[in-house]
């Protein structure tokens, strides 16, 4: 393959995965696409409903999530 050909496939695969990425934004947009993932999400009436796992330790957690903040600074 020459050196021109093979600039042309990678521009072509860049683009078409340019192109995918574009195609399932503007079908996220869609208006049925909406009601399905309205339909699978939380809505303001379920957060009364949602309550954490019962083995979920708060402080667990926290201590986890300090350990990791403080790991990320250095």
């Amino acid at each position: 393959m020459t050196e021109k050909r093979k600039l042309c496939l990678y521009e072509a695969l860049e683009l078409r995965s340019e192109y995918d990425a574009r195609i399932k934004t503007l079908r996220d947009c869609l208006p049925e696409t909406r009601q399905n993932r309205d339909r699978l999400s939380f809505g303001r009436e379920d957060e009364g409903r949602r309550r954490p796992s019962p083995d979920f330790d708060l402080a667990e957690a926290r201590k986890d999530l300090e350990n990791w903040n403080s790991s990320a600074e250095n």
